[in-house]
């Protein structure tokens, strides 16, 4: 076997595949698309990209159909990444160097890449990180193992190991906003019909990571707890996880600070080169308003991050939100100190680790101060791209000395504004209220006379509409005001009635 081969399985990955298409073509000598039951145009999208489409009765199984995918593929080397992952353009030139330079040196068996999680939905927001293996030799002794959460293993002779290589990134948009719950939702129906059938054993941090996605803290501190005290293996690079997941369902679910603490020193013995559990103890000690305890803990996790950045690549990864947290509340510390300087210090900081955080971008601004818009502008331009970052600007900047520079951006991303939007933005506040009062006295009054077709007011009308209006829609009048509304909604449907007839 020679070359390499880029395999995936899909099902209804329309929207996700054309992107993994312009990735791999760029990098793979063939493209295998395995497809496990799509009704939309997934099937005709990897055609016509040049794919060889393969396809596997789906059977609740991710590992078995990536051992299918596995099985299809020619080359020596295989690059199995999801179709909602992919490498930047700029990075596939060193993913291809990097097979060519170690494809003769029998014990490197495959690569680990930072897998970096965005939220498409939001401007492409950092959500976490860690490392995933996704390039690896063609071998029968590699395979995949487990239903979810599908772990590779090796299983021949010798020794083998798979480098990390931190000058490559894949980006995964699978975490989405819109996406989670209903992909937690399907793993977690997948992990209890496994339980069901008394082969969930080995399960507890997956059930955990599902109902943690879920809002179920109680049921994820359970399972992680349980899979902690089982001694279970997880994927490489995710070691941390359980951890986190435990000590943040603890936190959720109110729990005392000496048992969160108890949690934390068990994590941190475990793990002592990550970060990521002294910020989390920083954070519960902010919420019980323990401020220096809090500072403490911040300052010794960025203590570690510091440490570790150039010692050991894989500790830091997965902490930087964690990390630009911190920073923000050091600032707000700062700040209330009157240390201005210092503040603004950790608030550039927490910007440039997490810059598509609202939070992040709020605690800024504020650290910023007041400035010319003009100058304001030019420090987030020295940040953001003045163009492409626009609409994330645009759609958080709402305070009032903020409006300029809402405008600027809205300008870059091409927005335009509603009538009452443009008024505020221009500064003319009573002109925006006075429009949004004409749109919603002209909403109301049509609402009334729509249920006065049906000859009944609908019960979330009587709620919602103010009482000069719902004595209108009951045909009474006390009061000049209500009189005249009632007027209005006899004007509205006159108005309509002449259009009914001309149309």
């Amino acid at each position: 076997m020679t070359g390499i081969s880029a395999c995936v399985i899909v099902r209804d990955e329309e929207r996700n595949l054309p992107q993994w298409l312009r990735c791999v073509k760029g990098l793979a000598d063939e493209m295998v698309v395995v497809d496990t039951g799509s009704k939309d145009n997934t099937v005709e999208i990897a055609r016509q990209g040049g794919a060889r489409v393969e396809h596997f009765a789906w059977c609740d199984d991710f590992g078995a159909a990536k051992n299918y995918a596995l099985d299809c593929c020619k080359g020596a080397w295989v690059v199995m990444l999801d179709a909602d992952e992919y490498f930047p353009e700029k990075d596939l030139p060193k993913v291809r160097g990097l097979i060519e330079a170690h494809g003769k040196d029998p014990e490197v068996l495959g690569f680990l890449f930072q897998r970096i999680n965005i939220d498409r939905d939001n401007q492409g927001a950092y959500l976490d990180s860690g490392p995933q293996i996704r390039v690896f030799r063609n071998l029968p002794e590699l395979r995949y193992h487990g239903r979810i959460h599908e772990n590779l293993r090796y299983e021949g002779q010798g020794k083998g190991t798979m480098a990390f290589f931190p000058d490559a990134v894949i980006y995964h948009t699978g975490y989405s906003s819109s996406l989670r719950r209903e992909k937690n939702l399907r793993n977690l129906a997948i992990l209890e019909k496994e339980e069901a059938e008394g082969r969930g054993e080995g399960m507890e941090f997956y059930l955990a990571d599902c109902h943690y996605g879920l809002g179920n803290y109680a049921e994820a501190a359970r399972y992680a707890e349980r899979g902690i005290r089982k001694g279970l293996a997880v994927a490489v690079g995710d070691d941390c996880r359980p951890y986190q997941i435990w000590i943040e369902s603890l936190m959720l679910t109110g729990k005392s600070r000496e048992e969160i603490l108890a949690a934390v020193e068990k994590a941190k013995s475990v793990h002592p080169e990550s970060a990521r559990f002294d910020f989390l103890a920083g954070f519960d000690a902010w919420e019980r308003r323990d401020y220096l305890a809090a500072e403490e803990s911040f300052r010794r996790g960025i203590a570690l991050v510091e440490e570790q950045k150039e010692s050991n690549p894989l500790a830091g990864t997965g902490q930087e939100k964690y990390l630009a947290d911190a920073c923000c509340k050091l600032a707000r510390m700062a700040k209330w100190r009157g240390k201005e300087k210092m503040a603004m210090d950790w608030a550039y900081r927490a910007i440039k680790e997490e810059r598509y955080n609202p939070r992040v971008l709020r605690m800024f601004l504020e650290c910023m101060g007041e400035q010319p818009p003009a100058d304001a502008i030019a420090v987030l331009n020295s940040i953001y791209d003045s163009k492409g970052d626009a609409p994330f600007l645009a759609r958080n900047l709402g305070r009032v000395s903020e409006r300029q520079m809402c405008l600027y951006y809205r300008k870059q991303a091409r927005m335009e504004p509603g009538e009452a939007e443009a008024y505020w933005l221009a500064g003319k506040s009573m002109a925006a209220a006075a429009f949004l009062a004409e749109e919603m006295d002209a909403l109301y009054r049509l609402g009334i006379w729509s249920a006065g077709q049906s000859g009944k007011l609908p019960k979330e009308w009587e709620l919602l509409l103010p009482e000069n209006y719902r004595k209108a829609a009951e045909g009474v009048a006390q009061t000049p005001k209500q009189a005249n509304f009632l007027r209005r909604i006899k004007g509205l449907e006159q108005t309509i009635r002449k259009v009914e007839k001309n149309s």
